[in-house]
């Protein structure tokens, strides 16, 4: 088994950290999309569950996050994001054989979904949870307005409140991680990321019919970030014919780090495998 960490030359040369983990054997490979305000260590526990059934896996932080930040909660472009996903994804592909697929999680959906509008034939399948294409609510519309504002003259000034972690999980163990972990972004929204996510969020979704592979979309019942009707709409708009949603009841924005996790990983793992 291969595992490790190191960085990568992203667009314009810019140093993207990795982490990965490639079973011996490894019979596909999967690139991940953290969300918001986390970074690629949180997923260590999907990745070994991937590796489980014979996937290898490449996590990325994304700019603005991790290892890969310069001003930690800062996303300049989200152009720049979507092609580092283009490096790592070249980099999984050089490492093993067989069917890549995509997973990915809130804000890594929207950059995923994203990636696979211009590239989704080099995908098998993809597996979606909660993805992020929709403003949260609590974020108010006059918001938008000064964030363009604001992004204009100071793109990296924090506007908006985010961080809440108790609306993601209710497992208090991984609560207290959170709390703890210094690469987890617990600052306001940027004005420039704020700005960014709009935008993208309405490529996105104007775009989406534009994706045909199978995907399965995930999300809890109990989501206090992204509505449930966000997941069916994407469901409903791409063009696949096989597409799943499955709700996992109680459980809230990171179904994958709440209290029932290992069922929504073999959910995830086993769906994959089905497509090896």
């Amino acid at each position: 088994m291969d595992r490790g960490s190191g960085t990568v030359a992203g667009f314009g040369g810019h140093p993207v950290f990795v982490r990965w983990l490639v079973p011996d054997g490894a019979r596909g490979g999967v690139l991940v999309s953290h969300g918001y305000s986390e970074h690629s260590g949180r997923y260590e526990h999907v990745m070994e569950q991937l590796a489980s059934v014979g996937l290898a896996s490449m996590v990325p932080d994304h700019r603005g996050h991790g290892h890969t930040a310069t001003v930690p909660g800062y996303i300049e472009d989200a152009e720049l994001v979507i092609a580092d996903l283009g490096v790592v994804h070249r980099a999984l592909m050089q490492r093993v054989r067989g069917p890549i697929f995509g997973l990915a999680h809130s804000m890594g959906g929207l950059f995923f979904l994203r990636y696979l509008e211009r590239y989704g034939d080099e995908f098998a399948a993809a597996v979606l949870n909660a993805p992020a294409l929709r403003v949260p609510d609590g974020v108010p519309r006059t918001m938008h307005l000064v964030a363009r504002a604001v992004a204009k003259v100071a793109p990296t000034l924090p506007l908006q409140p985010f961080f809440e972690p108790e609306r993601s999980t209710s497992d208090e163990e991984v609560l207290e991680e959170v709390h703890a972990d210094p690469l987890v972004y617990s600052g306001w929204i940027r004005a420039g990321t704020g700005v960014t996510v709009l935008k993208l969020i309405r490529q996105t979704l104007r775009d989406l019919h534009q994706i045909r592979i199978p995907l399965l979309i995930t999300h809890g019942s109990a989501d206090l970030r992204v509505p449930l009707t966000v997941s069916q709409e994407v469901a409903k708009r791409v063009s696949s014919t096989d597409v799943e949603v499955v709700v996992f009841d109680g459980l809230r924005h990171e179904t994958h780090n709440d209290v029932d996790r290992q069922a929504v990983l073999e959910r995830w793992s086993g769906w994959l495998e089905e497509r090896l």
